[in-house]
C-alpha cells in the first residue's frame, strides 16, 4: 500500500533510536489488536456496492483484459474483402471523420 511505503521511507530516515523506538510501538500496537466479529447488517462506516456498480466493475474488469479486437467481425470483413463483396459507405466514413475531428476541437 502507498502510505506503508512512505511511512517506512521516513522511518529509513529517522536517526536509528528513534526508527526503533516507533518499530516498537507500532508492534505492540498491533499485538494489542483483537479480531472483531463482523456485524450482519452495514454500519454507517461500510461501503455497500450496487448490483450495478458490481457488474460494471466487472464488465471493466474484462475491458482491461482484452485486446480490444472483434476478431468475428475481422474475419467478417476479410472474407467480404476476398469474395470482393465489400463495400464501403464513402459518405458515412467522411461524416465519421468530421465527426470524430469536431470532437477533437472542442477538446483543445
Amino acid at each position: 500500500m502507498a502510505i506503508d511505503i512512505l511511512r517506512d521511507h521516513a522511518i529509513k530516515a529517522m536517526p536509528e533510536n528513534v526508527a526503533q523506538a516507533r518499530r516498537a510501538t507500532t508492534q505492540q500496537a498491533k499485538a494489542a489488536v483483537k479480531p472483531v466479529s463482523v456485524p450482519s447488517a452495514p454500519s454507517i462506516d461500510d461501503v455497500v456496492f450496487t448490483e450495478k456498480a458490481k457488474t460494471l466493475s466487472k464488465a471493466a474488469d474484462i475491458a482491461k483484459r482484452s485486446d480490444g479486437i472483434d476478431y468475428e467481425k475481422v474475419a467478417a470483413l476479410k472474407q467480404q474483402y476476398e469474395n470482393g463483396t465489400l463495400e464501403f459507405d464513402f459518405e458515412r466514413v467522411a461524416e465519421k471523420m468530421i465527426a470524430s475531428e469536431n470532437s477533437l476541437a472542442s477538446i483543445f
